[in-house]
């Protein structure tokens, strides 16, 4: 009896196993789209009534929500829960009253520090100056932000990634986020301010988010940029490098 009992438990603990553990992963308008976390896999209810299912990825994309079907298919869906080619532009509204942020490149006798300003909106609080960056100046021809900028100011409303391009007298490309060292490259492009494609040995990575290995490798759209790899597969990674093969 008691062997009985054993096998069932052990059998109901391997069905459970096979269940399918959906959390809610984001809303969007009158849909809910929810993750499996175990078998990385999305649905998108409408009404408790499931519109989508076994999808790959999901998450937003301007008014729609940019989807990877489970063959690999991008596409993107509308408030409607309508497919459509490309979303809609929509207008984004920010608040005026936030902390506000000023960076600069200042060269010393040996190094270039970055110094960041924090203007605080709360009038209680001091501007507050830190030093985020310091590099040795010894074979450095040209440092700037990404946006070849020595001076950038943004705003708590949006996100500006205080990295470093450094070009060396040698010829060397490099890049440089906050508390890293400095990474060299055979190429660097900008394709934006969050992503930096780099090039080694013929092969292109995004910096800080993937490997070096890709044959080929896309811009992102908003959360997706396509690649194919030395072996000819291709696919598409998200913006934390996970990748999604055909």
């Amino acid at each position: 009896m008691k062997r009985q009992i054993k096998f069932l438990i052990i059998l109901l603990l391997f069905q459970l196993k096979g269940i399918s553990q959906y959390k809610q992963h984001l809303k969007f308008h009158k849909a809910e789209v929810f993750k499996d976390d175990k078998k990385k896999i999305f649905k998108i209810t409408s009404d408790g009534k499931v519109i989508y299912d076994h999808l790959k990825f999901v998450d937003y994309a301007e008014g729609a929500l940019q989807v990877l079907t489970n063959k690999n298919e991008l596409i993107y869906i509308d408030k409607e829960l309508n497919k459509t080619s490309f979303p809609e532009e929509i207008e984004e509204y920010y608040c005026g009253t936030v902390d506000d942020y000023f960076v600069e490149i200042i060269e010393k006798e040996k190094h270039f520090l970055v110094e960041k300003t924090i203007n605080f909106i709360d009038s209680k609080k001091a501007t507050k100056k830190v030093i985020i960056h310091s590099v040795p100046k010894e074979n450095i021809k040209e440092i700037s932000f990404l946006t070849k900028e020595k001076r950038i100011r943004y705003d708590e409303n949006s996100f500006f990634p205080e990295t470093l391009l450094i070009e060396t007298k040698d010829g060397e490309k490099g890049v440089k986020a906050n508390g890293e060292t400095t990474e060299y490259y055979d190429e660097i492009k900008v394709t934006n301010f969050i992503h930096v494609k780099v090039k080694k040995n013929n092969l292109w990575g995004y910096y800080n988010t993937t490997d070096i290995k890709y044959k080929k490798l896309d811009k992102y759209i908003f959360n997706l940029a396509s690649f194919e790899l030395q072996n000819g597969k291709k696919g598409f990674i998200d913006s934390s490098g996970n990748e999604y093969l055909e």
